[in-house]
């Protein structure tokens, strides 16, 4: 694969969790914020990927976006408790700390974040890396997908 491919690649990925942190501000959706989850580890990982390729310590996913990604887990995380739990107390309790986390979402989540870190992107010199490993890494990618959608069936 050629650097220029991988970089287009990574950009659409982070275009769509632009998207998808869009529709988690407005619902809230446990599959939307499942899938959020699934691309951003992609795109950590890649990051990843690219400083041990580059040797580059700079090379990193921002905080904002890690809080983000964090904040959604907890969110779901709730959500789905919160639909097996059956005493009231104990709901009422999940309700009040998944109004609370949502309301961290609303506050720390910026339509920017996303496209922000696309610009960083952007400005990574894919040009030295090597077009082997990188379809190395996008075939595992791949694999990996294919297996976990393989899990939720």
């Amino acid at each position: 694969m050629k650097p220029a491919q991988a970089k287009e690649i990574i950009k659409g990925k982070v275009e769509a969790l632009a998207a998808m942190a869009d529709a988690i501000d407005s619902d809230f959706d446990v599959d939307t914020i499942a899938r959020f989850r699934q691309e951003f580890k992609i795109v950590r990982a890649f990051m990843t990927f690219i400083r041990l390729q580059r040797n580059d310590s700079k090379l990193k996913v921002p905080e904002n976006c890690k809080y983000i990604y964090h904040l959604s887990g907890k969110i779901k995380e709730l959500i789905d408790e919160k639909e097996h739990v059956t005493g009231e107390d104990e709901k009422k309790e999940l309700v009040d700390m998944l109004v609370k986390t949502q309301k961290d979402w609303k506050k720390n989540y910026a339509k920017n974040i996303f496209p922000k870190f696309n610009d960083k992107i952007s400005v990574i010199d894919f040009s030295k890396l090597n077009p082997d490993l990188l379809d190395n890494f996008f075939n595992h990618i791949a694999k990996e997908s294919i297996n976990s959608e393989h899990k939720n069936d």
